[in-house]
C-alpha cells in the first residue's frame, strides 16, 4: 500500500523533542506548510506483509511518525508487527512554528509473523505469545525490596545491556562509551529516591497484539495507561506508545522521554529498565528502575536474618574493665540522660541537650538534679557492684558482662525517674546491654547502655558518663592522622564552591584517601583547622564566603549539612577552624568535606590557590 501526496520544497525546523533519544540539530524556519504538501510513502513488503516500510519524500525536514510500535524520526524506517489487525500511522513534520500532520492512514494485516517475537528476552518479558506477564517495582508498601537493594538505581549513560559491551569499574560488562558507572542505591540508607506506597502493576501481553497496561497509583496525573511496545531484543530497548512503564513520582519531571528505555538486564524474574535524566536534574544520568515479576513477588520467601546488633569498637572490653578494675563510678549524664535506639544501637532521636527533648518526655534543664547522687561502681577484681540510688541508699551485689557487652545484675537493680515519663530500669531479667563507648583520648569516659524492650525492635538506653566529668566541659580531644599529599580541593563539582575534599566515598579520595575513614569515629565535637594562601579576588568579588561543612557517616545517619554553629567566615588567605557537634555518635567516615560557597567562582586563577589541613581533633 503506497500513499503519496504533493511534492513541494520546504525548509523545516527539526522537532525540539524528539521521540527517539537523537541529540537535535538546528535549522532555519520557512514558510508554514499546508499537509497537502506532505509526501511520504507507507506500504507493506510484497514477500513480508507484516513488515511495513515508511518513507519521508518531504525535502528538508526531519518527520515524526506515529505507528503502533511508538514514534520515529527517521526518513525511513521498518516496521514489524506480528499479529493481524488493523494498525493506524499518522505522518508529521514541524513547519514555521506548526506541527503538521497528515491524515490517519490505516494498514490492515491479515496475517501474522511471530519470527518478530520468537527471541527469548520476548518470553521472559511476556510469557510468550498468547501470554501476559505483570510485573511490580521492587520496593513493597512495607519498604522491602525482594531481590535488588531497592527500586530504583542510577547508571552512566553510556551504560546499558549488562550482559555486553566492555566493562567499567569493577564490572566485566555493561559500558558502551564514556560515561559509565553505577550506584546501586540501598532504599534503607536513601528513601528519598522513592515515596513508600503502593505503585500497582504493569503487565506486558502478547495476546492479539503486544500490548502494555500500566497502572501509576502514585502518579495520579498519569493513572491507568494503555498502549503498544515494542521489545528490540537486539539493540536491547524497549519503547512504547500511550503508555509508559511504572517509575517514582519524584522523577516523572525529570525524564522527556518516558517512551524510550535501554534494557539493562531480563530474566525470568526480574527486569531494570534505564531511561535519560535530563540535565537540569542533577546532570545526565540513566534512572534505572528495578522491577520484578509478580509471580516473583507473590512466591517470595524472605531469608532467615540474624537481628542487627551494635558495632563495638575493638578492645572495648579490656577498655571497659580497665576501668571499673579501679573501681571508677559512672554517673547518669545531665545532658543526655536517655535516647531510643534500633538494634544496632543507631539513636532514634537527635538530641544533645535538655532543650532538645519534648515536653511529654518531662526532661529539662531543672531534672537532672533530681539524680545527681545516683552512682553505679564496678569492680573487676572481683565482678562486684555497688548502687547507689537517687535517695543515697546503699545496694551491694555482683554482676557478670559477656563478650556481647551484656551485663547481668544480682543483688542489686538500677531503678528511679528520669523526669515525670521515664525511668531508669533494667530489663525483666535485670540485663543492660553496651551499645556505645565514648573515648576521651585513648580512653573510655562513657557509654550508651540500653534496655532491650520486650515487644518492639529497639532499645531505651541510656547514657552513663565517669563521675569527675560531670557531662560538660571540654576534654581532651583526640588528633587524626592526615595527609595533606593527598588533600583534593578546588572547585571539585563545578558548581563554584571551593571544595576541601578529607574523604568522599564518591570523590577522587575514596582510592586513595588522606586519612583512614574509621579513625572518624566521636559523638560530642569534631574541630578541623585550615589554610589557604595564593588567592587572589577578581574585581568586584564579594570578598566574604561562608564554609559549609558536609558530613556523613558509614550509615548516613547522623548527617551533617552546613548552617550549624561550628561554620565560619572566610576572607581570603589565612588559617580558619570550623567545627560539628553532629548530638549523635558519628561512626567512620562516608563523605567528609569543607565547602567555601560561591568563592571559587571569585578566584582569579585557582591554579595558584593551596590549601593545608593543619588539625583534625575529635572529641
Amino acid at each position: 500500500m503506497k500513499n503519496q501526496l504533493y511534492k513541494y520544497p520546504l525548509f523545516i525546523l527539526l522537532l525540539s523533542t524528539l521521540f527517539m533519544a537523537c541529540q537535535p540539530e538546528e535549522f532555519e524556519l520557512g514558510e508554514k506548510v499546508d499537509k497537502s504538501e506532505l509526501q511520504f510513502e507507507i506500504y507493506q513488503d510484497t514477500e513480508d506483509p507484516n513488515m511495513v516500510i515508511l518513507n519521508s519524500l518531504t525535502p528538508n525536514v526531519t518527520p515524526l511518525w506515529t505507528t503502533p510500535m511508538g514514534r520515529s524520526t527517521r526518513v525511513n524506517d521498518t516496521v514489524r508487527l506480528a499479529f493481524s489487525g488493523n494498525y493506524k500511522f499518522v505522518y508529521g513534520v514541524q513547519s514555521a512554528g506548526a506541527y503538521i500532520t497528515s491524515d490517519t492512514v490505516e494498514v490492515n494485516i491479515t496475517t501474522m509473523n511471530l519470527s518478530y517475537v520468537n527471541d527469548p528476552l520476548w518470553e521472559k518479558l511476556t510469557g510468550g505469545v498468547g501470554e501476559s506477564k505483570t510485573w511490580v517495582l521492587d520496593l513493597d508498601e512495607e519498604g522491602v525490596s525482594k531481590y535488588f537493594n531497592g527500586p530504583m538505581y542510577f547508571y552512566g549513560s553510556d551504560n546499558g545491556w549488562l550482559l555486553g559491551g566492555g566493562p567499567f569499574d569493577s564490572n566485566a560488562t555493561g559500558c558502551y562509551g564514556e560515561d559509565c558507572w553505577t550506584w546501586p542505591a540501598d532504599w534503607a540508607g536513601n528513601q528519598w529516591i522513592a515515596d513508600l506506597g503502593d505503585y500497582d502493576e504493569m503487565t506486558f501481553s502478547l495476546i492479539d497484539g503486544a500490548k502494555l497496561t500500566a497502572n501509576h497509583n502514585m502518579i495520579p496525573a498519569r493513572g491507568l495507561e494503555s498502549g503498544t511496545f515494542f521489545l528490540d531484543a537486539d539493540a536491547k530497548t524497549l519503547s512504547t506508545s500511550d503508555v509508559t512503564a511504572l517509575h517514582t513520582p519524584n522523577n516523572d519531571a525529570c525524564v522527556d522521554d518516558w517512551y524510550h528505555a535501554k534494557v539493562l538486564s531480563l530474566t525470568d524474574d526480574y527486569m531494570q529498565l534505564g531511561f535519560v535524566r535530563k540535565e537540569s536534574c542533577d546532570g545526565v544520568a540513566l534512572l534505572v528502575f528495578n522491577y520484578i515479576s509478580k509471580e516473583y513477588s507473590e512466591n517470595w520467601v524472605p531469608e532467615d536474618q540474624p537481628e542487627p546488633e551494635p558495632t563495638l569498637p575493638d578492645g572495648w572490653l579490656d577498655d571497659v574493665s580497665r576501668i571499673t578494675n579501679s573501681e571508677l563510678t559512672w554517673k547518669l549524664s545531665p545532658e543526655t540522660p536517655f535516647n531510643w535506639t534500633s538494634l544496632d544501637g543507631t539513636f532514634l532521636n537527635n538530641w544533645s541537650s535538655p532543650a532538645d527533648y519534648p515536653a511529654w518526655s518531662g526532661f529539662d534543664a531543672n531534672v537532672p538534679a533530681t539524680y545527681e547522687d545516683f552512682e553505679l561502681t564496678f569492680n573487676s577484681d572481683d565482678y562486684t557492684v555497688e548502687y547507689v540510688d537517687p535517695s543515697g541508699n546503699v545496694t551491694n551485689g555482683t554482676y557478670t558482662l559477656d563478650e556481647n557487652g551484656v551485663y547481668t545484675f544480682d543483688g542489686v537493680q538500677p531503678s528511679f525517674d528520669i523526669g515525670s515519663a521515664i525511668d531508669l530500669n533494667t530489663t525483666a531479667e535485670n540485663q543492660w546491654r553496651i551499645l556505645k563507648i565514648e573515648r576521651d583520648g585513648s580512653n573510655v569516659s562513657g557509654m550508651w547502655v540500653g534496655a532491650r524492650d520486650p515487644e518492639k525492635p529497639e532499645y531505651l538506653a541510656y547514657h552513663l558518663i565517669l563521675d569527675g566529668s560531670g557531662g560538660s566541659g571540654e576534654p581532651e580531644g583526640t588528633a587524626v592522622t592526615f595527609d595533606n599529599a593527598k588533600l583534593a580541593f578546588g572547585d571539585l563539582e563545578g558548581n563554584g564552591n571551593l571544595r576541601l575534599e578529607l574523604f568522599n566515598e564518591f570523590g577522587s579520595t575514596f582510592t586513595d584517601p588522606p586519612l583512614n575513614p574509621a579513625d572518624i569515629v566521636f559523638s560530642n565535637k569534631i574541630e578541623i583547622t585550615f589554610t589557604l594562601s595564593g588567592i587572589s579576588l577578581t574585581s568586584g568579588a564579594a570578598g566574604s564566603y561562608n564554609t559549609s561543612m558536609y558530613m556523613a557517616d558509614a550509615d548516613w545517619s547522623p548527617q551533617y549539612t552546613g548552617d550549624g554553629a561550628g561554620e565560619v567566615t572566610v576572607n581570603g588567605d589565612g588559617t580558619y577552624t570550623v567545627f560539628v557537634e553532629p548530638g549523635a555518635t558519628f561512626d567512620t567516615a562516608k563523605v567528609f568535606v569543607i565547602d567555601i560557597l560561591n568563592m571559587a567562582t571569585d578566584i582569579e586563577d585557582l591554579g595558584t590557590v593551596t590549601a593545608t589541613v593543619d588539625n583534625i581533633t575529635i572529641y
